[in-house]
């Protein structure tokens, strides 16, 4: 499972607690959260290390709740959008821009393209 997946299985909300609460330097999480793995520790056994890319990736889960944190705090995912075509791009950093439209992406990624 991916973390897109995960965040469309679980939820935003449990998402972001299961996030907001796991062990310190994970890496991975099952697909049901409840087994926590360091990938870059040295006593991971070879059986689990065999799994790690079933698994669902932090980082990645740390990715996509960041972009809907930041879609919502638009109001919607079409408000977003539409600051994204207004002169905002012209008045902010590109950086800025890139941020917010691939957060955009994220979200419909996620929730499929919600108006």
């Amino acid at each position: 499972m991916n973390a897109v997946e995960f965040i469309q299985k679980y939820g935003y909300k449990d998402a972001k607690s299961i996030l907001d609460n796991l062990p310190k330097n994970t890496t991975h999480i099952t697909n049901d959260a409840r087994m926590f793995v360091n990938a870059k520790s040295p006593e991971l056994i070879k059986e689990i290390k065999k799994q790690i890319n079933s698994l669902v990736c932090v980082s990645d889960l740390k990715k996509f709740i960041s972009s809907i944190e930041l879609v919502n705090t638009y109001g919607s995912l079409s408000q977003a959008k539409e600051f994204l075509l207004s002169d905002y791009r012209t008045k902010s950093s590109p950086m800025a821009w890139s941020r917010l439209n691939n957060a955009v992406f994220d979200y419909e990624l996620i929730y499929g393209e919600v108006i």
